[in-house]
């Protein structure tokens, strides 16, 4: 396990929800909060396991005795199913032998215990992933390419597609159109660049995310 420098944790899924909450914790000044998944430790293999990560990270980090663990947040994308993966993300928690959320965006706490939350993205009422909310905080941002999407998913009939894959593959050609120089560039990558066409402060679309991690980590644990 990476050096543990704080005592609220972020546990995402993979690279790209890493890099846009270590954004989010950097550029809205969120003190104390450090950003990490569960990783493959097999070897030289670190890569990120996804939502099967996030029960082992969370017993790895409970078992810390120093910094003193005074809170846990899961990251879930909500795909296609909201209620299914904050379900998950509870199960989790529960698994940890933590306190356990009742619904998304809400801190639990119970004495003795870090406090608990989930974090839906977009959120808990609509489907999708990362790509969903970058792309409503790049809304506006690339106006005269617009038209060329929309042509090209008529070409391929995407509309067709599950919600959350029509929002990958906009935020593809959003990358792929406005990175001349690199238009393959992942999107961890992406979020870090100066090039990038929006900001990540202000952005309204991550209002929420930043105010609701300010509050968890101003609560107080019992």
């Amino acid at each position: 396990m990476e050096l543990i420098t704080a005592s609220h944790q972020i546990i995402c899924e993979g690279p790209d929800d890493i890099a846009l909450f270590c954004r989010i914790v950097r550029d809205r000044n969120i003190p104390d909060t450090q950003v990490s998944c569960g990783r493959k430790i097999d070897g030289t293999d670190r890569r990120c396991l996804g939502t099967s990560g996030f029960l082992p990270r969370l017993r790895a980090l409970k078992d810390l005795p120093q910094p003193k663990q005074r809170g846990f947040v899961i990251v879930a994308d909500t795909d296609d199913d909201p209620t299914c993966r904050f379900t998950y993300a509870c199960n989790q928690f529960r698994k940890a032998g933590l306190p356990v959320p009742t619904t998304a965006y809400s801190i639990k706490t119970e004495p003795g215990q870090p406090k608990t939350a989930v974090i839906l993205i977009p959120d808990e009422d609509h489907l999708g992933g990362i790509e969903s909310i970058l792309l409503n905080c790049a809304a506006g941002v690339d106006a005269a390419r617009q038209h060329c999407r929309d042509h090209f998913f008529d070409c391929i009939d995407a509309d067709n597609w599950a919600e959350k894959n029509q929002h990958k593959l906009r935020l593809r050609l959003l990358i792929a159109g406005t990175k001349e120089d690199d238009p393959s560039m992942g999107i961890s990558i992406w979020l870090s660049s100066a090039e990038r066409p929006f900001t990540i402060q202000p952005c309204n679309a991550l209002d929420r995310i930043a105010n609701f991690l300010a509050d968890f980590v101003a609560a107080p644990n019992p």
